[in-house]
């Protein structure tokens, strides 16, 4: 293609030029004419084919066009046929102006008319005008190429509009997101090539464009809106829309910039499920504090009103109305004991006995349970994975976990359906832990229970691990199963969440950290039960250290009952005390864990050093002693858990000062 005339600055400089013309005389004038002004005849053409070969041959910067050629080709067509390459200037000879001739010349878009006779200033004014205006369109096209360049290049959809509202223009970008291709949507009405739609009313909103075009001002799109593509398909979008102006500031036209809004779209629903779950779990910790203190300061009450109902029972006589007064309270006490049991739970602050089991025994074995307390009308599949790892828990508080998933699962079944539990192996990578607060990446074995009941809204689902939160009616539930089984699930250092849909059903999922199959990690082997051989407590001094006044009381009375020699303490400083005065063997330290001053497990190793053999028994219902109840978790440490009664009390004194055979 030839240089454009528009590179060049001074509309003087020498010009190739082609003569078209079909008279010889005239275009020899013509030459003699053009050679005078100091510009350069590259051809001579007398028919309209001759004069499209040469322009391609040579590339002139002007062409001098006869309107009435020899052959079949007018000087109109040819003119069309050589800018089909390229905008050539071109200059109409003519000896006829009728209107029917200048109208078809003028749909080629000539720079100009001579009429024969030509006269030489007219030759020349024509020339430097049709070249100066060559070379301000040809920097207009420049600058509209340098325009679509930077429109094609940037990563958002671009779309124009004439003033009418047809498409003008589309980016590459655009063409993906619509479906349109510029050449298919150029003319085209917008609104046929944009429609957008309301995510939320599932409406049509209207066409931002023509609101620009109409109101004149720059406008966006409301948030949740989406693009629908040519094949109907819904593409998440943001936008802005802003009115074309010219130099006078009249609109004449307008253009749209939009974005393809998915990813954001994911990465913010991400960031909200992540915030929301991260919320959850900071109050559901707190929650959980806050239900251990209380199960704290129940245990103790509880303890000292079980304790001294069963000493009334078996030390004291009673008539019949009596006792049956006495057994309703000690009942009541129980009941009011296994709930304690379960806030600790959710607190993870129940003091537990871990060990290395296998999660699909405990569930074959639940399952058999579960046969004869789910109803015939729900369906049990059973589904284990061969390739699951053992895990580190309480066997009996994991047994809980699936009993109490399965009961809810019945429970959102009153008309029958399909309950289903299933084990699998599942690896956590870094990525997804990010997205669950709480959550570490790893091997995990998997527990899921999801059944076909009637499910819960969203709402549930946020609250559904609370204590007291139930969506039964009055007396049918308490509301803590779900929160002991977060906490029995928290305190293995697993994971729990939930999905559900009303009228879809429920699916708990539960990851327990999977051991290495190799055994390299080794945990504490369950001790096996001593046999106890029953000696004389005479003799044996016992140190009580229990902050709770009452407490304190019953425990030195049932041990004083039984022989023992009694010191107590208020709590771990005054039990220092207590030590150093006393000048005989102590042979037990019987102490609280939480104290003021100083804990139950600082004091038992300040007394230690100076009484190596002395035995210790922790009383505690909840701890947040974390070396404490790793010492317990792993049986490493020797407690009694409150609420506990007489019997207690001396079964595990007895555990203590036996030996194994």
């Amino acid at each position: 293609m030839r240089e454009p005339i528009a590179r060049t600055e001074t509309a003087g400089l020498p010009l190739n030029v082609l003569v078209v013309e079909d008279e010889a005389l005239i275009a020899m004038e013509l030459r003699a004419r053009l050679s005078r002004l100091g510009h350069r005849v590259v051809g001579v053409a007398d028919t309209g084919r001759d004069a499209i070969e040469l322009a391609r041959i040579e590339k002139p910067h002007l062409v001098l066009m006869d309107i009435h050629l020899k052959g079949d080709m007018s000087g109109i067509e040819a003119a069309s046929a050589i800018n089909e390459d390229g905008e050539v200037p071109i200059i109409y000879l003519t000896a006829h102006s009728d209107a029917s001739t200048v109208s078809r010349a003028k749909q080629t878009a000539p720079f100009g008319y001579l009429l024969k006779p030509l006269d030489e200033r007219e030759l020349l004014i024509a020339i430097e005008v049709a070249t100066q205006r060559s070379r301000l369109e040809q920097r207009l096209r420049d600058g509209e190429r340098r325009y679509a360049a930077t429109l094609s290049s940037i990563g958002d959809g671009v779309v124009a509009t004439d003033v009418d509202g047809m498409v003008t223009f589309l980016n590459p970008v655009a063409e993906e997101l619509t479906g349109w291709t510029l050449a298919e949507a150029s003319g085209v009405p917008v609104e046929q090539v944009l429609t957008f739609i309301d995510d939320v009313a599932n409406t049509v909103l209207e066409n931002p464009l023509q609101r620009a075009l109409r109101e004149g001002e720059t406008r966006y799109l409301k948030g949740e809106t989406s693009l629908m593509t040519r094949n109907r398909q819904l593409i998440p979008i943001d936008d802005s829309s802003a009115p074309i102006r010219d130099d006078d500031g009249h609109i004449v036209g307008a253009v749209l910039a939009f974005r393809d809004a998915r990813q954001r779209r994911l990465s913010e629903n991400a960031l909200r499920i992540a915030t929301d779950q991260l919320n959850r779990s900071q109050r559901l910790e707190s929650l959980g504090r806050l239900a251990g203190g209380i199960a704290h300061d129940f245990n103790n009450l509880l303890t000292i009103i079980n304790g001294y109902s069963q000493l009334l029972l078996t030390e004291h006589p009673l008539d019949a109305t009596q006792r049956e007064l006495v057994d309703a309270i000690l009942d009541a006490g129980d009941r009011a004991a296994k709930l304690t049991q379960q806030l600790l739970a959710f607190g993870k602050g129940q003091l537990i006995r871990a060990e290395r089991i296998r999660l699909n025994d405990v569930m074959s074995q639940t399952h058999n349970l579960l046969r004869r307390i789910i109803g015939e009308d729900i369906r049990i599949d059973l589904v284990l994975s061969e390739k699951v790892n053992e895990i580190f828990a309480d066997p009996t508080q994991v047994e809980q976990v699936v009993m109490n998933l399965a009961t809810n699962a019945r429970d959102a079944m009153p008309l029958g359906g399909i309950l289903r539990l299933e084990s699998r192996l599942t690896r956590i990578t870094g990525a997804a832990a990010r997205l669950s607060p709480g959550l570490k990446p790893g091997t995990y074995a998997q527990l899921i229970v999801s059944d076909t009941g009637i499910g819960f809204s969203e709402e549930v689902q946020r609250n559904i691990f609370e204590p007291f939160f139930t969506t039964k009616s009055s007396g049918k539930g308490t509301g803590l199963g779900l929160a002991m089984v977060y906490g029995i699930v928290k305190q293995a250092q697993g994971y729990i969440s939930v999905s559900s849909k009303v009228g879809k059903g429920t699916r708990f999922d539960v990851l327990f950290p999977a051991l290495k199959s190799s055994g390299e990690e080794t945990f504490a082997s369950p001790v096996e039960s001593p046999v106890i051989e029953e000696g004389p407590v005479t003799g044996r001094t016992v140190l009580i250290v229990e902050d709770e006044p009452a407490i304190r009381a019953y425990t030195a009375a049932v041990l004083k009952r039984e022989g023992y020699t009694v010191l107590e303490a208020c709590d771990g400083m005054d039990g220092l005390s207590v030590a150093e005065g006393y000048d005989g063997e102590i042979d037990l330290l019987l102490t609280d864990v939480v104290m003021p001053n100083l804990g139950g497990r600082e004091l038992a190793e300040k007394l230690q050093t100076k009484r190596p053999v002395l035995k210790t028994l922790f009383l505690s219902g909840y701890t947040n002693d974390k070396e404490a109840r790793e010492g317990f978790h792993k049986g490493q440490l020797a407690f009694l858990s409150k609420p506990f009664k007489r019997n207690d009390l001396l079964q595990k004194i007895n555990e203590l000062f036996s030996t194994v055979h």
